[in-house]
């Protein structure tokens, strides 16, 4: 999962929101789903694009290599268009 950086406002309030689970939990009570934080302004950190192309390449996951299969047959069959002369009157 990527790393996600947090303002000090959503740290205070994730905390309020942990101490208050905890303390919930202790008196017996658990925590409804209505008690669910939401962070607002959580963006994802950003990886070195050989980090991504590395795991895009070295990949297991079926969806990525239907993605990777279409990629490489529009990639090759272009590269193929391209090398054929522009007239075809041999």
């Amino acid at each position: 999962m990527p790393a996600m950086k947090l303002s000090d406002a959503d740290l205070d309030a994730l905390v309020r929101y942990l101490e208050n689970t905890a303390v919930d939990e202790e008196g017996g009570r658990s925590a409804m789903s209505s008690d669910v934080l939401a962070i607002q302004n959580a963006e994802a950190a950003s990886r070195p694009w050989v980090e991504t192309l590395h795991e895009w390449v070295t990949t297991v996951d079926h969806k990525r290599l239907g993605i990777l299969y279409i990629l490489y047959a529009l990639f090759f069959s272009s590269s193929a268009v391209l090398k054929q002369p522009l007239s075809a009157s041999s």
